[in-house]
């Protein structure tokens, strides 16, 4: 069964400048579900530079995203739009899905980048009232010393001491701290992650050949759009090419460009020495 992640994306703080000659960045954040590749982004904004900060109507920064059930984590990526070149990265950072609480808890964080810099959003888990309480009897399942006690009523009656008479109960404990629920909703994660592992209908071999050709239509994307921005044709056998080599290849234009845009710098300031120096000998 799918969940349904929420990211309210809201500021970045002292991030990488990656602009050229001093110019302000258009940062714009990816999110992406690992390991399907699911992913979503919200709009660039224009010279943002490294302390941006998302609206939800100019900028769509309120995301919404269908995890699957086995995805384990959301890594998030800060990118400078570049209309010539391939996007640029700024930061990334990675959140594990397991410590996401549902909606309605504090959910407000600041993700440390690892080039520098913090990505702070809202992250938590659109859930019915159900959801949110099976997940609270799985979590206790794992841990008798966790089981709720009812007055007057034996612990194991009808359940065979397991705890199983929870899920219909109403004796779920509503004033746990948020560190208890992110416990919980981690023991909850690990105990579907090992159903799943013992024969659950999920594929990984499937789920990672889909991430594999998600990335690599997205570099075969930005790698076109390059050589068409430059008047060339795009090499043959792209397609064939794995995800490793479409990187390098990748990465090799990025370096190609700048040499282009140092070569025309030099010979525009060529030109102006020489247009000055004429002017000064009329």
């Amino acid at each position: 069964m799918a969940r349904v992640v929420v990211v309210d994306v809201v500021a970045g703080e002292k991030l990488k400048n990656t602009a050229w000659f001093g110019m302000n960045q258009d940062p714009y954040v990816l999110v992406r579900s690992q390991p399907s590749g699911l992913e979503t982004r919200t709009s660039s904004i224009w010279g943002g530079g490294v302390n941006p900060r998302w609206d939800r109507r100019k900028h769509n920064s309120l995301l919404a995203l269908r995890v699957p059930e086995h995805d384990t984590a959301l890594t998030f990526e800060i990118r400078n739009k570049n209309n010539v070149m391939a996007d640029e990265l700024i930061g990334t950072a990675d959140l594990d899905i397991a410590v996401i609480l549902p909606e309605a808890e504090s959910s407000r964080m600041a993700l440390p980048l690892r080039q520098g810099g913090l990505l702070h959003c809202s992250v938590y888990r659109k859930t019915s009232q159900y959801d949110r309480d099976i997940e609270e009897a799985i979590a206790r399942s794992l841990d008798p010393s966790r089981q709720p006690h009812r007055a007057g009523s034996s612990q194991a009656r009808g359940s065979g001491g397991r705890g199983g008479q929870v899920l219909g109960g109403t004796t779920l404990h509503r004033g746990e701290s948020a560190d208890e629920k992110r416990r919980a909703a981690a023991e909850a994660a690990e105990a579907r992650a090992q159903n799943w592992r013992q024969g659950g209908a999920k594929d990984p071999a499937k789920a990672a050949s889909l991430a594999e050709r998600r990335r690599k239509d997205e570099l075969i994307g930005k790698i076109n759009a390059i050589y068409q921005a430059q008047g060339d044709d795009p090499p043959f056998g792209l397609a064939a090419s794995s995800v490793d080599a479409l990187e390098r290849h990748l990465a090799g234009l990025g370096e190609r460009g700048a040499r282009l845009r140092k070569k025309e710098q030099k010979e525009r300031q060529l030109q102006a020495a020489i247009m000055g120096g004429g002017g000064g000998g009329a």
